[in-house]
């Protein structure tokens, strides 16, 4: 019997065979999509949404990207926000599946392969209706070059649902505050349970 968790056979299945990408006009009709079928409650950070998009992966997953913006400190802060859902709907939550830490995931996802990514830290954050713990990639290693990233791997810390991306593009790198106020955007997404 295999002990890989479910979050990473999620992530497996969605590497490489996401199927047409479909602009959605109707920002409010894919945050609904992402209450219903991902699990999650974005509501409080739509404003800090800007733009996004859905596309079908495999036979019975979905994929949602956000793109995502707001101003810290006189600095614009832009990133990607990303879930990766299945089936008819996420809800609700197997509770005897086993629960994973996002620094364990990216290990297993990485091992092996000739790039590997480095978690600066990982920590629990405080929300309202669920316990994610974030994990912080400040760099990837691969063929023999180092690459900066402000990359975050969202999962609750204690039921197996689908984990959430949030890569930083701008600024390059984080100041402090400037991660603090990440750190409260994440916060600010609610899990269904």
């Amino acid at each position: 019997m295999s002990t890989t968790s479910p979050r990473l056979l999620w992530a497996l299945a969605f590497l490489g065979t996401a199927t047409a990408a479909t602009a959605t006009p109707d920002l409010d009709a894919l945050i609904a999509t992402t209450h219903s079928k991902c699990g999650y409650e974005v509501s409080a950070i739509r404003q800090h949404i800007q733009n996004g998009r859905s596309e079908s992966v495999g036979t019975a997953g979905l994929k949602i990207d956000y793109a995502v913006g707001w101003q810290q400190g006189g600095k614009r802060i832009e990133g990607a926000l990303t879930f990766n859902c299945g089936g008819a709907s996420a809800l609700p939550p197997d509770p005897t599946a086993p629960v994973a830490s996002p620094k364990e995931l990216i290990a297993e996802e990485d091992a092996g392969g000739r790039y590997s990514r480095h978690v600066a830290w990982q920590k629990p954050v405080k929300a309202a209706h669920w316990s994610p713990q974030v994990a912080y990639v400040d760099y990837s290693f691969g063929d023999g070059q180092r690459t900066r990233s402000n990359d975050f791997l969202i999962c609750d810390g204690q039921v197996a649902i689908p984990c959430i991306s949030l890569s930083i593009t701008k600024p390059e790198k984080l100041s402090a505050d400037e991660m603090a106020s990440v750190l409260s955007k994440i916060a600010s997404i609610d899990a269904l349970r």
